[in-house]
């Protein structure tokens, strides 16, 4: 009964299957992105069977260095893929899978790329030259995307979402047909939410699990109760430094300075750290199902399981 209660707290994000079998039960399989650009899936049918079919994201293939995958609330695949350059866009592809024939079919489509808005600004244009961290805030949230852009040293976070919005008509055309106006034609286009200012170069990022919708009541509640599960995820720096972040704002909620790292007090201890050989930070984090808990690889091997992050 606790967890049935726990669950009535949040407003769950609803989705289908991207592939059903006889009876509405979905199908198991898995999807991955190479380096070459092709997105290859594999379906396991009830009999034991393996269809496996393999597919270029677009004509133009590119190197992929960076790749994620989400789901659309119809079932369809979304993924996002970049070349790990910040002056290349952020490609995004729809893919729909089917059988046909006993056959797995993968059907690909390009959707709207975005650049990130720390290229476009000229006191920051060089000084972020990689994307080395590209994920949807959620695996059933597609239209919605964190980007991370770092230097030897630094790295700034950008967090995106994917809206419909009217397109402009030209009067000419109005004139013409008075009924374009009243109902312009709608696009999908990346727009920006927020942005952080210049931090230290993180490491790793963590991102909550809970299928949870981010509707005004929900962040309401979240506010009033100071209860964000769900809505925090976590950066890791090279100082072993981890933060709390909101996931839509990107402000800080918390700071933990774990067992990988000791928060430096003063100049001399700062110093004693850089003369003390390389510091220990998180190479890998994840966040447990109900996003109550942290685990990090740290850049020695060692597995954290200790971090435990409170309700707040």
């Amino acid at each position: 009964s606790g967890a049935s209660n726990f669950g009535e707290k949040f407003s769950r994000v609803k989705f289908s299957p991207s592939l059903t079998l006889f009876g509405g039960k979905p199908m198991e399989g898995w999807i991955a992105v190479t380096i070459s650009g092709l997105v290859t899936v594999s379906l396991l049918k009830p009999n034991g069977q393996v269809l496996t079919s393999t597919e270029s994201l677009c004509r133009l293939r590119c190197r992929v260095a960076l790749a994620d995958i989400a789901f659309t609330g119809g079932g369809n695949i979304v993924v996002a893929t970049s070349d790990g350059s910040s002056a290349s866009p952020v490609q995004f592809y729809k893919v729909c899978v089917s059988v046909v024939n006993e056959k797995c079919k993968i059907d690909t489509e390009i959707l709207p790329s975005l650049f990130m808005r720390c290229t476009t600004d000229p006191a920051r244009k060089d000084k972020y030259p990689a994307i080395t961290h590209l994920k949807f805030l959620a695996r059933d949230m597609s239209e919605q995307m964190l980007l991370c852009a770092s230097s030897q040293n630094n790295s700034i976070v950008e967090c995106w979402s994917l809206r419909k919005e009217g397109l402009p008509v030209n009067n000419i055309f109005q004139q013409i047909s008075p009924t374009v106006g009243d109902k312009p034609p709608m696009i999908l286009k990346w727009r920006i939410l927020s942005a952080t200012n210049d931090l230290d170069r993180v490491s790793a990022v963590a991102l909550p699990k809970l299928p949870i919708s981010l509707t005004s009541t929900d962040l309401k509640v979240a506010s009033d109760t100071k209860f964000y599960p769900g809505l925090g995820l976590a950066l890791a720096f090279h100082d072993g430094s981890v933060h709390i972040i909101n996931r839509l704002s990107l402000q800080t909620m918390a700071v933990f300075y774990g067992s990988t790292s000791q928060r430096p007090v003063d100049d001399q201890a700062i110093k004693r750290q850089k003369t003390s050989g390389p510091l220990v930070y998180f190479k890998a984090m994840q966040m447990s199902w109900t996003s109550l808990a942290l685990v990090g690889v740290d850049s020695h091997g060692k597995v954290h399981l200790s971090l435990k992050i409170d309700p707040l």
